[in-house]
């Protein structure tokens, strides 16, 4: 049940931290935006937010598992 719980926390801090870097990138320069639309380049802040995602498939994923089996 404690990883349910620190599932349901994951995906509420990821849904915060990606308005915050939705409000960061929308202050970059045309430049960078350019750089981070084709791929090449992408701003330090944006990085958490890919493990915060891939985190919160896993915990989805041990959420399911444990719902339907262990309970």
């Amino acid at each position: 049940m404690l990883g349910v719980k620190i599932t349901i926390l994951l995906i509420v801090i990821t849904v915060i931290y990606r308005h915050i870097a939705n409000g960061l990138v929308s202050q970059e320069s045309w430049d960078k935006k350019v750089e981070m639309a084709f791929g090449t380049k992408y701003p330090a802040y944006l990085y958490p937010l890919g493990v915060l995602v891939v985190l919160d498939a896993f915990g989805i994923v041990y959420s399911v598992a444990w719902f339907l089996f262990l309970r």
